[in-house]
């Protein structure tokens, strides 16, 4: 195997605040829709995709990305008690955090990208920050309480849309942050 930096040249590596990112912090809430990623280098379409989801979606609660960005019939492989399948559970996902916690806030860390939008991957890392005030989150009342946890996305990418996701949260530090009962492994 080849482990010469030259090798990794399919793989982009950007962390927020840099300067070899092109993407700027108002950039990143308005990062381009699928159609606009022909004008871009597949792996910059990529990470603008993943900013997107976490600046614009995520963190802004812009729930049109999800008809933007993800396929009808994509596949959460990790999803939160309760949610539906496809579009729907993704949108679901997004309000009952952000109804939960009124002043959310994520912020991008990493991504990484390989392939293209139409056959590639894309990664994010993120933290997460706000005030359980609003609607109960797992059944649990509003607790008044601050959470501060990070995050992990991987994202499949077919034909410019996300067809699947897979991630990984603290969601034991958000449980004792919010003082939840941890239920019993099975």
């Amino acid at each position: 195997h080849d482990r010469s930096i030259s090798s990794l040249k399919p793989f982009l590596l950007m962390t927020a605040g840099h300067e070899h990112i092109a993407l700027g912090a108002t950039a990143l809430a308005t990062a381009p829709a699928p159609a606009e990623h022909a004008a871009m280098s597949d792996t910059a379409a990529i990470h603008a995709m993943l900013h997107r989801q976490i600046i614009a979606l995520w963190s802004h609660g812009d729930l049109d990305v999800v008809e933007a960005m993800y396929a009808a019939d994509c596949v959460d492989h990790m999803p939160v008690p309760g949610q539906a399948s496809g579009r729907a559970g993704l949108r679901q996902a997004v309000q009952l955090f952000r109804a939960a916690m009124p002043d959310l806030a994520l912020v991008l860390d990493h991504t990484l990208a390989r392939g293209t939008p139409d056959d590639g991957w894309g990664v994010d890392v993120w933290h997460l920050t706000g005030t359980h005030s609003g609607a109960p989150l797992f059944g649990m009342p509003a607790s008044g309480r601050r959470v501060a946890f990070s995050g992990i996305d991987w994202l499949r990418l077919r034909g410019g849309m996300v067809s699947a996701l897979w991630h990984v949260e603290d969601m034991a530090l958000m449980a004792e942050q919010l003082a939840m009962p941890v239920p019993p492994p099975p």
